[in-house]
């Protein structure tokens, strides 16, 4: 966990640079090759590698099928990507588009070399599977920033990505505790994709549901207005990759226990309970302070982001709050074709509700269709599935409690303090005033949340004691 933590650390740290490096147009114009390369990645994602995780035999045998599979499938990914590079920077009235897609179109491999990664997945051994990331993030900023005082401008951009993929997969292959070859077993494909096969289709949705507004903004609106809206909405995304790297440690840990209803049920309940405990201050203090983060710490230059970052904090606050993880409930109970069926849904809400508010109103508009989407999916697709999955809805009782605390939290600073935030220095005592007003308001509406957390504490000091003694 706390590789991943960095990795998240170092993700900010970069976007942080590079927003003050570069201007929001020529970030734009990165964000939008981004896009389409994404997308086009996505067909290659046949998350077989979730059918291995499950496996209780050995997977290495299916593991061969699967590296043929992916392997044959990005080639497909990659020819497609390179020839229809020049439709797509017609379609967005960018002829330069072409040559930046090209030179990304390798990341189209990338489902087939990160394979052999998925071994410390299924073995819960996530901080060694980090390291291969961490030297891609360090490798694509290093070559960044020196290409960038090099005078090669936007292309220090797109040289640091593509290095970066590589050296990604070179250390993962140098790793790798199984190195797959290729090989093919009928049985074993069929077995990969019977498992798969929803939730291809629900990573192929869930493209649209987290991308597909950046499309429609960038289409309707330009580069510009699609870098201030991609920064506005990183910095609430790097908090929900936070609680993602807390739910893919869950869904190993609940497939253990996928068979024992009673305890499926309190590891949901304690699971969604922290995270919301965590989640919720994080999501509220973006929304107080957005002004003082966008000018301390992005510049002046990204102001017109700052409604953005409120608004999507907002909406984050919401979506991790109201039990964010059934995802992985689903996952360990093999109901595949649920997330598979409430994206599909999320996807036709965006074409119809999303494409008009985005439209008609710009990047404000997405902000606003954001909110909506959460709600939608939270009241008619998540509470329906856990009820569904554990029969009670219980963890409700717990999660109003943090969201409350955060909300009179901020709304406390705002009054007292809100005018006086002219400096860093008041920036700093008032994140730290908020802190403080969060927990004694969320203490005081569960004190017994406190004396568990207390316990807790009290347990790691004796481990610690007890392994220096040793």
């Amino acid at each position: 966990m706390t590789a991943s933590i960095t990795l998240k650390g170092l993700s900010v740290v970069e976007m942080v640079v590079f927003a003050r490096l570069f201007i929001p147009s020529e970030m734009g114009v990165f964000f939008t090759t981004l896009l389409v390369v994404s997308f086009v990645m996505l067909f290659g994602q046949t998350r077989i590698d979730q059918s291995i995780i499950r496996q209780k035999q050995d997977p290495e045998k299916s593991m061969n099928t699967a590296l043929t599979i992916n392997f044959l499938v990005s080639g497909v990914l990659f020819v497609i990507l390179f020839l229809s590079a020049p439709f797509v920077a017609w379609l967005f009235s960018r002829q330069d588009l072409s040559q930046f897609i090209r030179f990304l179109s390798f990341l189209a491999f990338g489902s087939a070399f990160g394979l052999p990664g998925v071994l410390w997945t299924r073995n819960l051994r996530f901080g060694i599977s980090r390291i291969p990331a961490f030297i891609e993030h360090l490798v694509r900023f290093v070559v960044t920033i020196l290409l960038f005082y090099q005078g090669m401008g936007i292309w220090s951009l797109f040289w640091g990505k593509l290095l970066g993929f590589v050296a990604n997969y070179l250390v993962l292959w140098g790793m790798a505790p199984c190195r797959p070859r290729f090989a093919f077993d009928r049985s074993d494909a069929t077995e990969l994709f019977s498992f798969g096969w929803p939730l291809f289709i629900s990573g192929l949705s869930n493209y649209f549901i987290w991308q597909g507004d950046d499309l429609l903004v960038r289409y309707y609106w330009g580069d510009e207005s699609l870098a201030y809206y991609t920064l506005a909405f990183s910095l609430p995304y790097y908090l929900k990759e936070l609680v993602d790297l807390i739910c893919a440690v869950l869904y190993p840990a609940f497939a253990k226990v996928q068979d024992s209803h009673e305890k499926l049920a309190e590891a949901f309940a304690q699971s969604s309970r922290y995270l919301a405990f965590i989640a919720a201050p994080i999501s509220m203090g973006l929304c107080v302070f957005a002004p003082q983060i966008i000018h301390y710490i992005y510049s002046d230059q990204w102001a017109s982001a700052v409604p953005l970052l409120r608004l999507f904090a907002i909406s984050f606050l919401l979506a991790i709050c109201l039990g964010y993880n059934w995802g992985s409930l689903a996952l360990a109970r093999a109901r595949t074709k649920y997330l598979m069926f409430v994206n599909l849904g999320t996807v036709g809400f965006l074409a119809t509700g999303g494409w008009f508010l985005i439209s008609q109103y710009g990047p404000i508009g997405g902000a606003f269709y954001g909110i909506a989407q959460v709600l939608l999916n939270v009241f008619l697709a998540g509470c329906f599935i856990i009820y569904q999955e554990l029969g009670t809805l219980s963890y409700l009782k717990e999660v109003w409690k943090p969201i409350l605390a955060s909300v009179v939290a901020g709304l406390l600073v705002l009054q007292l303090v809100g005018p006086f935030l002219t400096n860093l220095a008041l920036f700093m005592a008032g994140v730290v005033l908020f802190l403080g007003l969060y927990l004694t308001v969320y203490f005081l509406m569960n004190q017994r949340m406190l004396v568990e957390m207390i316990e807790i504490w009290r347990m790691l000091l004796r481990l610690q004691t007890s392994q220096k003694e040793g």
